[in-house]
């Protein structure tokens, strides 16, 4: 979000509210109207007419303008939705992205002491929904400006969850110079998050996302949204869990522009990566860009790492898995993806299993300011079922797979790889584990044997890494010829015509139907 745009917000706000102190405020009725729909006005009392609206549901009409408010909804039968809008017509229409460009029109939500979050959800609350409407940056910006639920200490049991939130069109606004810690606090179920922006939620030497959520976290949806975060800009897990019934599980992530702004390598913000997982069941990622993350308190500019990490010591059920990710872009980043598969901290946890990488384009990796390692996939131990079709690793200057073990020796043996029609760049070492180099490393890490076949992978200019049958190797500059402007392996190229996928597809990932998929233009 641009300064100018920002201190023209700062200069209308005032103006309005000046305005309207002329005239006398309307303070919401006992009862709610018939309609269901009150209409406030900044200096109305919010939290006031929300309660009215407790046991019907209905709508709070806000004029734009500034609202400081701590809502805490109360448990109450049914939880009959109560909806905060912007009295407006001027939004983004319904299942399109709002931009900062329409902050002076919206109604905003602040802290009512700085302090405060806008939203605390407790135990078995929830029925709330925020369409276009926004959030300004708290003045103690190490808080969590929207609660949801709770740590395994105050949520304990799959009945206690806040359930269900909606952010539709939402503008959560951090501040451009001290940050906010986070956004929304998923701690919930039934959560859905869509055509929002959220910009500005970095801190220096501490994590810092945009939503994260570990204790109670089930069924959201995060959809045709713009996030960007420091440390991790989306998070699940991160702290245990209070049961295996209570870790985040039944997540879905769509049409996601997850990014860092470039103006952040002249900042002190922790910077990780764009995505991380710590403990999942069920999540599906499809037409996500990620893009732009660098080395700092991490060394690997990575964009997305999948971890099983028991993070207090006392989530043994800790796991990652039946994750899907597919038909997305990873660009301007220092390295691919990263796995812990298991005992993260040598904290004991599950072994991670049944991952998919499905339909993958990453370039520009490791190039300019985007530094970091230069590897596609590397891994600390190894899934159990591990499936990677059709990406695309353009540029890798490392390894495009990487792995070791730092489990006893009895846990060192994996199941279940395929890597097939995929084109990569062998990198200094291609595929890498302590043990040796490709078909060496291959069979030690899976004796009951793998399907590695029908991928092609750019000839690196010092060694060749001898690999199974059916990879062929093609020279740089046949390699690089065989990609057109938007990354597509060309017809008839080297690259196109050097072995015959196990699927009849042309290989690589399949840019067209990603472009289809994407929010967001990339070329």
């Amino acid at each position: 979000m641009s300064q100018h745009l920002r201190s023209l917000i700062d200069q209308i706000f005032p103006l309005m509210e000046q305005l309207r102190a002329e005239i006398d405020t309307v303070v919401p009725p006992v009862q709610p109207p018939a309609d269901n729909v009150i209409r406030v006005r900044p200096g109305d009392d919010v939290a006031k007419a929300a309660q009215t609206l407790e046991q019907t549901g209905g709508t709070i009409l806000m004029q734009p303008g500034r609202y400081k408010v701590a809502l805490e909804p109360r448990e109450r039968a049914g939880n009959k939705l109560i909806t905060f809008k912007t009295d407006t017509d001027n939004l983004p229409a319904d299942g399109k992205r709002i931009t900062p460009e329409y902050a002076p029109g919206l109604a905003m939500f602040e802290s009512i002491d700085g302090i405060t979050p806008v939203l605390w959800a407790d135990v078995r609350t929830g029925g709330y929904a925020f369409v276009g409407v926004g959030s300004l940056p708290m003045a103690m910006n190490d808080r969590t400006v929207f609660e949801i639920g709770g740590d395994r200490h105050r949520l304990k049991t799959v009945a206690d969850r806040p359930r269900g939130f909606l952010f539709d069109r939402f503008l959560a606004l951090g501040d451009p110079q001290r940050g906010q810690h986070r956004w929304i606090m998923a701690n919930g179920v039934d959560g859905r998050v869509r055509g929002c922006w959220a910009a500005d939620f970095h801190e220096a030497h501490r994590d810092s996302q945009v939503i994260c959520g570990w204790n109670g976290t089930q069924n959201w949806l995060l959809e045709n949204s713009h996030l960007e975060g420091s440390a991790e800009n989306v998070l699940w897990g991160g702290a245990d869990s209070a049961s295996p019934e209570m870790a985040p599980q039944d997540i879905q992530m769509i049409g996601l522009r997850i990014t860092k702004p470039l103006a952040w390598k002249q900042t002190q913000a922790s910077i990780k990566c764009l995505f991380e997982v710590k403990h999942v069941r069920r999540l599906s990622v499809r037409g996500c860009l990620f893009e732009q993350c660098w080395a700092r308190d991490w060394p690997f500019g990575v964009a997305i790492v999948l971890k099983c990490a028991n993070q207090d010591g006392t989530e043994h059920w800790n796991i990652c898995e039946d994750v899907m990710i597919e038909d997305c872009v990873v660009r301007n980043v220092g390295q691919v993806m990263a796995f812990v598969a298991q005992n993260d901290a040598q904290q004991p946890t599950q072994r991670m299993r049944n991952i998919t990488l499905r339909n993958i384009l990453a370039y520009n990796l490791n190039t300019g300011p985007w530094t970091g390692t230069g590897r596609g996939l590397m891994s600390a131990n190894l899934p159990n079922g591990l499936s990677v079709d059709h990406v695309s690793f353009i540029g890798n200057q490392n390894h495009w797979f990487y792995f070791w073990w730092d489990v006893p020796a009895a846990e060192r043996r994996a199941s279940g790889l395929n890597w097939t029609n995929s084109v990569m760049s062998q990198g200094a070492y291609g595929l890498h584990s302590p043990s040796g180099l490709g078909v060496t490393a291959l069979n030690q890490a899976y004796p009951d044997g793998y399907k590695v076949t029908s991928n092609v992978i750019e000839r690196h200019h010092e060694r060749v890494v001898n690999m199974p049958p059916g990879n062929p190797l093609v020279e740089p500059a046949a390699f690089t010829a065989s990609f057109d402007a938007q990354k597509r392996v060309r017809a008839g190229s080297t690259v196109a015509t050097a072995v015959q996928t196990t699927d009849g597809k042309p290989i690589g990932a399949d840019v067209d139907s990603i472009l289809q998929r994407l929010a967001d233009p990339i070329f």
